[in-house]
């Protein structure tokens, strides 16, 4: 049977020639492996990407400058992508994508040829078959594994999606794929250039990607296996080793650039030292177990070709050969599927995902790796069961043959199926190009921008965003634009102050570069830079800048303003504001939201086809969201329904917008301000919540229903947010009738927290007059309302007021604890207060007071022991430590396990150097359990350090460390574990 395909060949090589460029090598089918790589190249420029994106948009930054902070990390890619900054902007991404492609493309080449090298002469069997010159395939089928191995590489998710868009990794790809192929074609030709070349290429490599130094022991042990002893040559070793020097000089770049600036904190050797202690911990904190199995996938099957397996060593057993020459056989077809298999990457064992997870996403490597065993094994195949043996008892029986022709088949199957199956499942999430819609999104932002304001922005992405607008529109230098997290940075200010003087506000005070603003700082410094020029958040936002200020929608911006003294809450909005705002958004729901819209996947579970539409549709829902709160507070309610319903259209999984448009309806129908949440609800809140708080909030803005605001109250209160927590407090309380008065009360003291004894004080007035006569009656709400007001009374600086008005309570309620110890504690406050102006005398005077009240306290509640416990701290703050035992003995005799009595006691023993009195007291809180305090660690080891117990010392600092979070000793601690080792 005469058969025309390239397989067909395999079975009539000659046995005699061996040479690589015989006349029967010349097969058309030479040339597949480049055909090949054309067609995917084709495939990768048929869905390039050529907009604003996530993947370039942090490498635009870096192009244009956009990053005040020196250069960090990456050398080699800065120098690289650094001239593309010659181009316009919007001509920028698609360059970026095709430096990409290249990189990709010439990553396939590389791989070609490498298989094309591989040894084939590794086993008995592959001894006994006709092999061109160092022992690689000859030409005739060489051409197979060539293309396999590209089409499986080039085909596989990951390495599509990074050729057809900008990532770093492009590049590192590239150089991984030249040092294993210079390793494979020094093998094949023992040219020592070879080695030379790769030494300078991985050293550039590991300056930029840190998965080249745990691959380091590998290349090294791969170049002194392959030398042997001519490694140690000295003539060799200097040169690889001069070489390797060379490459690794990238490392100075980034040091070179903090050392030259004129805001970075850090020197030459400090910014060196935090470049390679970064790309030690990124080594050393990747997951083992993840680090093993992806060993498996692309590092054991090359084993398989590394070793040259020798004769069968006398075993003169027919059965016990062919069981060896079977499980060689199975081991093989193993590793083969094993690396057809990574690259669908199955869900649940996907290798990117675990590679991400490990904490990076250098899974290409891996595919790289796993695309060059895929090729040795397919050559494995093909020869040992494609080619004749060279000795004729080798030769197999009828049956023999068969199997061959079998196992040649399925090859040939497999190198038409498995490219097809992966086209076929990748097609669908890879055919399109990331679309223009962030481009719209930064055009939109630039035109909400006025000439010679501020963009403000939390996340780094539309910060990016933001600027890439203004860069397109040809206003790049007529915007100013930052990000929040750099505002706390003392050098940034002082970056901002010297290009930007007439614009950037002085800080209140000089800091050095290394100085982190204080959140009081920050709040002071943003209200003079919002009074003084118009600054324009890029997002709903909140955190401790909002403790002062609100932001009033502007746009799809939003305009940062400092909250009004006497205001708790942000002013309404008015109707005109309402009308600009309606005939605004409706040139975005007719020219922006149609096409977004058609974007959204019919199922949530679907990844979007579209990453960039996706970022758009959720930021526009988030905004849409917000406006639709702000409608709703300010009485538009109709309006509000609106808005949710469009922020639900774009973005389906807005929980917050899902749970406010539902509560919007309740409460236009006189319905419930509580949502009762269904199943649909909670699922949603089940997918959003996992980020917490703050993540679904950033995400998906606020929600106004008044259960959740009752959790996010809480919660912000938790982070010390107070004037946030009170306004969204004080919603509920205006809903609520029956719980309103509480919920004043509890505003009233988180506006005391927040520093406003002024809105407090309003509060309470406006709760005496509103709450019911029941409430006030009550005497724990009556006492509640008296603390309250006389702390607020006290913070207004009217002493004498809150005086006067606790000593009428303690006289209304002798029994209660809460008027007595108020007093003692403003008493206490204002003591400390005098101390630190110096005002001694007055100081003590205070503490007595405190002290007076205390004991006038014990005296009307003798069974108090929190009461007794203030009576001996108050002698503690007096430095009166023998007069504050007794009291604190009251207190444990009432309440043995009472740990600020007992904590109190063990100070007052240390300071009296009663050392075995005070180490009792910290055992005994040490037994109390279930966690030790972290002071009793500090006590137990001064006591420890005083009698000589130096190891002792030791290990209880170490636990101190261990468990205090940061608390002010730490320094001292430091200092004195240096001084006991």
């Amino acid at each position: 049977m005469h058969r025309s395909d390239g397989i067909s060949e395999l079975n009539r090589m000659t046995t005699q020639d061996a040479r690589p460029d015989s006349s029967e090598s010349q097969t058309g089918f030479r040339f597949l492996p480049w055909i090949a790589i054309l067609i995917v190249a084709a495939l990768y420029l048929f869905t390039l990407d050529r907009w604003f994106g996530q993947g370039n948009l942090s490498a635009l930054s870096d192009i244009n400058g956009w990053d005040w902070r020196p250069l960090t990390s990456q050398p080699l890619h800065y120098l690289i992508t650094k001239p593309l900054a010659l181009l316009p902007i919007l001509s920028q991404p698609v360059a970026l994508s095709l430096l990409s492609f290249v990189c990709g493309t010439l990553s396939l080449l590389l791989l070609a040829r490498t298989v094309q090298i591989l040894p084939q002469e590794r086993t008995r069997l592959q001894r006994q078959r006709v092999l061109a010159s160092s022992g690689v395939l000859p030409g005739r089928i060489a051409w197979l594994p060539a293309t396999l191995a590209v089409l499986v590489c080039g085909l596989q998710y990951s390495f599509w999606a990074l050729s057809k868009g900008y990532a770093p990794d492009s590049i590192d790809l590239l150089l991984f794929a030249y040092c294993v192929r210079a390793l494979a074609e020094f093998r094949h030709s023992r040219n020592d250039s070879w080695l030379h070349k790769a030494a300078l290429v991985y050293a550039m490599g590991m300056t930029s990607n840190f998965a080249l130094i745990g691959y380091f022991p590998l290349f090294i042990g791969t170049v002194l296996w392959m030398k042997g002893r001519s490694f140690f040559d000295f003539g060799f070793l200097l040169k690889f080793g001069l070489l390797g020097c060379l490459g690794l000089l990238l490392y100075l770049i980034p040091a070179i650039a903090h050392a030259t600036s004129d805001v970075s904190p850090l020197g030459f050797w400090e910014a060196l030292r935090a470049y390679l202690g970064a790309q030690k911990f990124a080594v050393f904190s990747y997951r083992r177990v993840t680090a093993l199995f992806l060993a498996i996938v692309c590092i054991f099957p090359l084993l398989g070709m590394a070793f040259r397996w020798g004769e069968a060593g006398g075993d003169v057993s027919g059965a016990s050969a062919q069981v060896t020459t079977g499980l060689t056989h199975l081991v093989n077809a193993a590793f083969l599927i094993l690396g057809l298999a990574a690259a669908f990457e199955y869900k649940g064992i996907s290798v990117r995902e675990l590679a991400a997870a490990a904490g990076t996403p250098a899974a290409l490597t891996v595919f790289y790796l796993s695309a060059l065993s895929v090729g040795y094994y397919t050559g494995y195949f093909l020869l040992v069961f494609g080619t004749p043996s060279i000795h004729k008892w080798g030769r197999p029986s009828p049956l023999g043959k068969g199997i061959n022709r079998a196992v040649v088949a399925l090859v040939a199957i497999a190198s038409i199926c498995v490219p097809a199956a992966l086209i076929y499942v990748q097609w669908p999430k890879l055919s399109k190009s990331q679309g223009p819609a962030l481009n719209q999104m930064a055009r939109r932002m630039s035109e909400a921008l006025p000439d010679g304001s501020i963009s403000l922005s939390d996340s780094p992405f539309w910060f990016l965003v933001a600027n890439a607008g203004t860069e397109a529109a040809g206003r790049g230098g007529k915007v100013l634009h930052t990000d929040s997290s750099s505002i706390t940075s003392a050098a940034y200010h002082r970056y901002m102050r010297k290009r930007h003087p007439k614009v950037w506000p002085p800080l209140e005070r000089e800091y050095s570069l290394k100085d982190s603003l204080a959140p009081g700082a920050v709040i002071r410094f943003l209200t003079s830079l919002s009074l003084s020029n118009q600054v324009l958040y890029t997002e709903p936002s909140f955190g401790y800048f909002f403790e002062a200020h609100y932001l009033e929608p502007a746009g799809m911006l939003y305009r940062l303003q400092p909250l009004p003294i006497d205001r708790l809450e942000a002013p309404p909005l008015k109707p005109d504001s309402l009308a600009r705002a309606d005939a605004y958004w409706r040139t975005f729901e007719s020219q922006d939201f149609p096409a977004l819209i058609k974007s959204v996947p019919k199922k949530r579970s679907t990844p979007p086809s579209d990453v960039n539409a996706s970022l758009a549709r959720r930021a526009y829902s988030r905004t849409l969201n917000y406006w639709g709160v702000a409608l709703e507070r300010s009485g538009f309610k109709d309006q509000a329904s609106a808005y949710f319903q469009h922020a639900l259209d774009l973005n389906p999984a807005n929980a917050c917008a899902y749970v406010n448009k539902i509560y919007n309806a309740q409460i236009r129908t006189n319905g419930s301000i509580y949502v009762t949440f269904s199943d649909d609800i909670k699922k949603l809140f089940e997918e959003e919540v996992n980020r917490g708080l703050d993540g679904l909030l950033r995400a998906n803005g606020p929600v106004d229903e008044s259960g959740n605001l009752l959790v996010h109250s809480r919660y912000f209160a938790a982070s010390e947010n107070y004037m946030q927590s009170a306004q969204m407090l004080n919603q509920v309380a205006s809903r609520d009738p029956a719980a309103g008065s509480e919920f004043q009360l509890a505003v009233a003291k988180l506006l005391n927290q927040a520093g406003r004894p002024d809105l407090a004080l309003t509060s309470i007035a406006r709760l005496r007059e509103s709450a019911p006569r029941a409430f006030l009656s009550n005497a724990t709400n009556a006492l509640d309302v008296l603390e309250t007001e006389g702390r607020a009374l006290y913070t207004a600086g009217n002493f004498a007021r809150a005086e006067t008005l606790l000593k009428d309570a303690m006289t209304r309620f002798p029994s209660e604890d809460s008027p007595f110890s108020t007093l003692a504690s403003l008493h206490l406050q204002h003591a400390a207060a005098l101390r630190r102006v110096g005002k001694t005398n007055e100081y003590l005077q205070q503490i007595s007071n405190a002290r007076s009240l205390l004991e006038k306290q014990v005296m009307f509640q003798p069974t108090n022991a929190n009461a007794w416990v203030n009576y001996g701290a108050a002698y503690m703050r007096a430095d009166m430590h023998s007069e504050a035992i007794a009291p604190l003995n009251k207190a444990i005799q009432l309440d043995p396990g009472n740990h600020a009595a007992l904590q109190n006691r063990a100070i007052c023993h240390f300071r009296l150097n009663q050392l075995s009195e005070a180490q009792k007291d910290y055992e005994r809180l040490r037994s109390l359990g279930p966690e030790t305090p972290y002071a009793v660690y500090y006590g137990l080891a001064e006591i420890a350090a005083r009698t000589g117990r130096n190891k002792d010392a030791r290990k209880l600092y170490e636990e101190f460390i261990k468990n205090s979070p940061n608390a002010p000793e730490e320094g001292l601690v430091r200092d004195r574990l240096k001084s006991l080792k």
